[in-house]
């Protein structure tokens, strides 16, 4: 019987190893540089000391009695637990007033001047902030037609209809980490609606509040705002998965509720 011969192992030749290692570098650089051009576009907004001096400043805090510490807080301290007869309505009539089981009164704002509200031991717990924009109340307006535009086009799921937040249409977007996911992922809808979505994220109108959103948290707690922006970069510059809903300077919302109807019949 003739000796079997065996072909010896297809070992890689210099060339193709010195290949192999020319693009794994390439990837590499690729990659640094994505997280460099992320880190100089996406930088820590600062509030023009004339900003601060017009809203910050000069705004005027409501006092309240209200014990920020007494609030009860569920084991994670992220929700805090329902109060007794916290499913319960109750309408203005029976909440204001010297003489109601409550207490509470009404306050008008104008919406000209900022308004912090402000706890029994100095701690802001609530803001009314407001805005240098002339056609502020055609934004709304502007957002709330594209909305309504939106909702005809929509396909709705059960979920979609009666959920936590109450009875009335409302879809997610953006990154989301809970509700069974191991990790922060974005979330995803049908291929109809995630177009639908994707023209409100990039809709004038919804930019321009957003970014009024974002100026607010950072002229009013710019620390946490930091905190805040530093770690979502640092998030998605691990994950090549997660994207911003508003790629835009200076924006740092990963996540966004749009109500497309209120309240649902």
């Amino acid at each position: 019987m003739p000796p079997i011969h065996l072909d010896p192992p297809n070992r890689p030749t210099h060339a193709k190893r010195q290949g192999h290692a020319n693009r794994r570098r390439k990837r590499e650089r690729e990659k640094e540089a994505v997280k460099l051009e992320s880190r100089e576009r996406i930088c820590p907004y600062k509030p023009r000391p004339a900003t601060v001096k017009k809203h910050v400043k000069s705004s005027k805090p409501r006092l309240t009695k209200y014990n920020n510490d007494t609030i009860p807080i569920a084991s994670s301290s992220y929700l805090a637990l329902p109060g007794p007869n916290s499913s319960s309505k109750f309408p203005l009539e029976q909440l204001v007033g010297p003489q109601l089981r409550f207490k509470m009164q009404k306050v008008v704002w104008d919406g000209t001047i900022s308004m912090p509200i402000v706890d029994e031991g100095g701690r802001y717990i609530g803001l009314c902030a407001s805005s240098d924009a002339s056609d502020w109340p055609d934004v709304h307006q502007s957002a709330a037609a594209a909305l309504e535009e939106a909702r005809g086009r929509m396909s709705w799921g059960k979920k979609d209809r009666r959920h936590r937040r109450g009875a009335f249409f409302a879809c997610n977007v953006g990154i989301s980490h809970g509700g069974g996911k191991t990790k922060p992922m974005v979330l995803h809808h049908n291929a109809p609606d995630d177009a639908i979505l994707s023209g409100l994220l990039k809709h004038p109108s919804f930019i321009q509040m957003a970014g009024h959103a974002s100026g607010i948290f950072a002229t009013w707690a710019p620390r946490l705002h930091s905190y805040y922006a530093d770690h979502l970069q640092k998030l998605l510059d691990n994950d090549e998965t997660l994207t911003r809903i508003v790629n835009t300077m200076q924006l740092y919302i990963p996540f966004s509720t749009y109500i497309l109807q209120w309240p649902f019949p």
